[in-house]
């Protein structure tokens, strides 16, 4: 079942590896049956392979696992250098994934299964904030619990008596959680955060609008370098396409000019036959911005094999690599061209 969730071999020999390896396949099969997205269960796959790694260096086993050891390895996550995970941010989606294993283990038999204990207490002032939120804003369940969860973690952590807080502690509250998580993470508890603090200078609960002291943080669409196929995989797309057909020819041709020049698809639709210079083997493509620029016509791209015989149907300006077979005129163009020779015929 992991082969839904990862493709690489070595990341998939990695996880099955480990002393949590014999239970991470159903594990991922029960997350796949529980409706989970892709996204989601990829991360508690890795942070129950994780959990099995950090059991592993306390010279323990599976059996061992327990509400402690859970608790400790929360605390490890903060500290963690562990090889091949991540370091540093730390989400929420850690913490969740290892419960979620530890109940797949308990239910299969290897953990024992802890007595129930009493849920620590919600504060007063937490709770009212919700009724308070479900009542004006009509929030559903799932989102109080999340911003529950962030004013909980602040009173547990500056203290229940309100009135003494600084915006500086809150400030370093803040900072301290987005040090071990990720930005859409930090960006879901800057919101919850604002909310509560709103809520209680509404109430007359602190001296000054805290909520101003919650920083915003930089996030941009885009931002991160977009995935990209393996050498490997474009090895494999590039062979696909071989053949002596024009239209195998033509994607070849594509396929090559996309991943040697690294060429935008706008960029080899717009090509035309007079852009390319055969004797000296150059390219110009025009880029965005109707900007110009020289570049080597790979020579594969433009053996003479393949593409030369094709300018007997260049005469014209048009496209030169979408174009598979010989260009000809639109049926429609051609039939609107006689209805108007008829009509002035008759007019005339």
């Amino acid at each position: 079942m992991l082969e839904k969730y990862f493709s690489a071999p070595k990341t998939l020999r990695r996880l099955r590896g480990g002393i949590s390896g014999p239970y991470v396949d159903a594990f991922a099969d029960d997350l796949n049956c529980d409706g989970y997205a892709p996204a989601s269960a990829v991360r508690y796959i890795r942070a129950a392979a994780h959990l099995g790694c950090f059991v592993k260096r306390r010279s323990g086993v599976l059996e061992d696992i327990d509400l402690n050891i859970l608790d400790s390895f929360s605390r490890h996550l903060r500290r963690c250098r562990c090889p091949h995970f991540r370091r540093g941010k730390i989400s929420y989606h850690a913490h969740f994934g290892v419960k979620l294993f530890h109940h797949h283990l308990v239910e299969r038999g290897v953990c024992r299964r802890q007595p129930v204990q009493e849920s620590a207490s919600v504060p007063t002032l937490v709770t009212t904030f919700c009724e308070w939120f479900r009542t004006h804003r009509g929030v559903k369940e799932p989102t109080l619990r999340h911003y529950a969860r962030g004013a909980t973690d602040l009173i547990g952590t500056l203290g229940a008596d309100t009135g003494h807080w600084k915006a500086q502690a809150v400030r370093n509250f803040l900072l301290e959680r987005a040090s071990q998580c990720g930005t859409s993470t930090t960006q879901k508890l800057i919101t919850s955060l604002r909310a509560f603090l709103r809520f209680l200078n509404f109430r007359g609960e602190c001296r000054d609008d805290l909520a101003l002291a919650i920083p915003a943080v930089a996030h941009w669409r885009l931002a991160r370098l977009p995935r990209c196929l393996s050498a490997e995989e474009i090895n494999r797309l590039i062979d696909a396409s071989d053949g002596t057909t024009p239209r195998r020819l033509r994607d070849r041709a594509i396929l090559l000019m996309l991943a040697r020049l690294g060429l935008r698809s706008g960029d080899v639709a717009a090509l035309r036959l007079g852009d390319i210079d055969w004797n000296n083997g150059t390219l110009q493509v025009t880029g965005k911005g109707r900007y110009q620029v020289l570049l080597p016509l790979p020579q594969d791209v433009g053996d003479p094999s393949g593409w030369r015989p094709r300018l007997r149907f260049g005469g014209r300006a048009t496209s030169y690599l979408l174009e598979s077979s010989q260009p000809f005129p639109n049926p429609s163009e051609i039939g609107r061209t006689e209805a108007i020779s008829r009509s002035m015929a008759t007019h005339s």
